[in-house]
């Protein structure tokens, strides 16, 4: 996996445009071009999708818009304190990739070998999306906190990037996937990275609990290490009531997926499961 983080002036723009106003200059030019140019701004309203499909050689068919934003006193500026978030993040990345990696196929048991572009806005705009219908591995990315934690970011980049690689289960149980997804990104791999459990708190999200014991079996766990895993989890489940699906131990993710979906019924028996 290669993560590459940019700025592009042209999604900088649009969401400068269609985003919430990061500053009262910002929302008297939106509330200036809607006046004078309504029908041109509804009309690019959906372009960032068509400019995330065409990141490097994107050109608008009408660039109006874009140019009040690109002439406008503040751009630069804006840019610039973007250009500075990107380097951050990017320092932050080429110092805990490695480690990230490893841990990341551990979890997965497959390797992600794609090329993801972060193209980084300007944090006050608070974004962090992708688009799952396009074939372009591009994730938007400025949020006001990625700085308050580091670390926390990087996960975050990371979640998204196994939602994209992954979306297309997605379709199959939109919750399973999401709440599978947390437990092997936002869960095992922050734990794994951090030193510290990320799971306890998970105490009122009843399917992650619900999926615990399974989750487990998957991550290669046996009956007695299972006691060690809810020890540093703070999380209690009758173990003999599950039998150890060995199995489970030697799918990847994928195959975890599927099997949670198919078995989904089982799973979410409430006789199979008690909060202890």
């Amino acid at each position: 996996m290669e993560i590459e983080f940019i700025v592009n002036d042209y999604l900088l723009a649009w969401n400068l445009l269609y985003r919430g106003s990061i500053s009262p200059e910002i929302h008297l030019l939106k509330q200036k071009l809607w006046y004078n140019h309504k029908k041109l701004y509804r009309k690019l309203n959906k372009e960032n999708v068509e400019i995330l499909k065409n990141i490097n050689d994107f050109i608008p068919d009408n660039d109006t818009l874009y140019n009040f934003v690109f002439d406008f006193d503040s751009f630069d500026k804006i840019k610039k304190a973007t250009n500075k978030h990107r380097l951050e993040l990017m320092k932050v990345w080429d110092c805990n990739h490695k480690k990230i990696r490893r841990l990341l196929k551990e979890i997965l048991k497959f390797e992600i070998i794609d090329r993801y572009s972060i193209i980084v806005v300007h944090p006050t705009l608070d974004v962090s999306e992708y688009m799952p219908n396009i074939k372009e591995k591009n994730i938007v990315w400025g949020r006001k906190t990625d700085l308050d934690d580091v670390i926390n970011t990087l996960i975050n980049i990371i979640y998204h990037i196994v939602k994209y690689e992954m979306s297309y289960l997605e379709e199959k149980d939109k919750k399973i996937f999401e709440t599978i997804i947390n437990l092997a990104i936002k869960k095992e791999l922050y734990t794994k990275i951090s030193g510290t459990s990320k799971y306890v708190d998970m105490e009122k999200d009843i399917l992650a609990r619900k999926l615990y014991p399974y989750w487990l079996m998957y991550l290669g766990a046996n009956k007695s290490e299972m006691l060690n895993y809810m020890m540093r989890d703070k999380i209690v489940f009758d173990v003999d009531r599950y039998k150890v699906d060995t199995l489970l131990m030697k799918t990847d993710l994928y195959g975890f997926l599927e099997y949670c979906i198919k078995e989904k019924d089982k799973i979410l028996n409430l006789e199979n499961f008690e909060i202890i």
